[in-house]
């Protein structure tokens, strides 16, 4: 599964661009009342002032899906891989393998760095891509490990599917409405 992650994860590494979600605190839900208690002195009604939101943070990430039809386990999965963790692991890879991982995300190729392909036993399953180069076995070890540092969430194929809108479904009234109102048309 590690490598399947890793040809999901693939293209938006090579892009190398982070989506941002900033994490806040609202101080006036700490104390809804809006009163401030300070030391040794009596309780104060103020009310809650519109800057009572800060920020605590920003967390970068990339998200992505593994399509159940991408890889032999032909099960679907939420990615998640947060830039801190990313770091991690490019930090405590060897030099050089995270050399050859930086010069492959911006080199390569490759659609992906494992495709399937089957064994002597015939037991199909995700190998290194060796037509391409860049993809070393240092490079493979690193997005091995980008990947087992990555949050993956079950799909059901369910909601997937539900999700999805069939051709019937498109309205084209609708459509010209909507593009008409973005100054499309």
């Amino acid at each position: 599964m590690l490598r399947a992650i890793a040809n999901a994860l693939w293209p938006h590494l090579r892009r190398n661009r982070w989506r941002t979600h900033t994490v806040t605190r609202d101080l006036s839900k700490s104390n809804p009342r809006g009163y401030q208690a300070g030391p040794k002195s009596a309780t104060v009604a103020q009310a809650p002032s519109a800057s009572a939101v800060i920020e605590l943070h920003h967390e970068e990430f990339i998200t992505a899906i593994l399509y159940g039809e991408d890889w032999p386990g032909g099960t679907s999965h939420a990615l998640m891989l947060d830039q801190l963790d990313y770091a991690h692991v490019i930090g405590s890879s060897q030099p050089n393998d995270s050399d050859a991982f930086d010069t492959a995300r911006r080199v390569a190729s490759c659609r992906a760095p494992f495709h399937a392909q089957a064994n002597r036993h015939g037991v199909m399953g995700l190998r290194r891509n060796g037509t391409d180069e860049y993809i070393t076995a240092a490079v493979a070890t690193v997005l091995e490990r980008i990947a087992a540092a990555t949050k993956v969430l079950p799909i059901d194929e369910a909601d997937i599917n539900d999700a999805l809108i069939r051709d019937d479904e498109i309205s084209l009234n609708a459509l010209g409405y909507t593009l008409e109102r973005q100054g499309a048309m």
